[in-house]
């Protein structure tokens, strides 16, 4: 009789346990539209370890400029982008900036391992908050953290920092990445330069999104 109790209970425990995590994955995250000029959001964010801390106090650690990639572990255009979001980390190396992945959801530490992705940079908001309707997306920030850019197109991150930069070092990295990008392997790759403070920009890139659901 006891035996049977005991089972019950920690049967009830079990299915509790699933019911929330369950719960927690379909609740939808608030939406926070974040734009060109905002301020970024001081929200809770998770390391690899699961430990919270406020995303002011991460960026205000960190001097220089920041691209956050926003991403999703239930998003597959995510995962297949982390050897791209590695080469561009890799052409920018030598410069002052730092680059950070944002998981809405959680952290898929197994796929970044793989990725040769150090977790170190990694965090999420444990599906709180989306940051953007599109992923994967990006966002560069200034060193008050000040949204400069807020787009999915990864060349648009790359133009803007090689922008920034008047190195031939960084000029022949980055032409190393578009010659060995994956999507320049498989089919034609569509290079469209955009500069911040550009509102024409902003809506080529719109133009750019439709052109890519029509033809993709």
């Amino acid at each position: 009789m006891k035996k049977s109790i005991l089972l019950t209970i920690v049967l009830i425990a079990v299915i509790a346990i699933a019911g929330t995590f369950i719960i927690n994955q379909i609740k939808k995250p608030d939406f926070i539209d974040l734009l060109q000029g905002d301020n970024f959001p001081n929200i809770n964010l998770y390391n690899a370890d699961n430990e919270k801390l406020k995303s002011t106090d991460l960026l205000t650690s960190i001097d220089g400029e920041k691209v956050i990639f926003h991403l999703s572990n239930y998003c597959d255009a995510c995962i297949e982008a982390l050897d791209t979001i590695n080469n561009i980390k890799n052409v920018f190396g030598d410069e002052n900036i730092t680059f950070l992945l944002l998981w809405e959801d959680t952290i898929p530490i197994r796929r970044l391992e793989k990725a040769n992705i150090d977790l170190s940079n990694n965090f999420s908001t444990n599906n709180k908050y989306s940051l953007n309707r599109v992923k994967p997306s990006a966002f560069v920030l200034d060193k008050d953290n000040i949204v400069l850019m807020n787009t999915p197109y990864y060349e648009s991150i790359i133009n803007s920092l090689f922008d920034k930069s008047n190195s031939k070092l960084l000029s022949d990295k980055v032409s190393s990445f578009l010659k060995n990008s994956k999507t320049n392997k498989d089919k034609p790759l569509l290079l469209f330069f955009s500069t911040t403070n550009c509102e024409a920009c902003s809506e080529a890139e719109k133009t750019m999104e439709t052109l890519k659901d029509t033809v993709m």
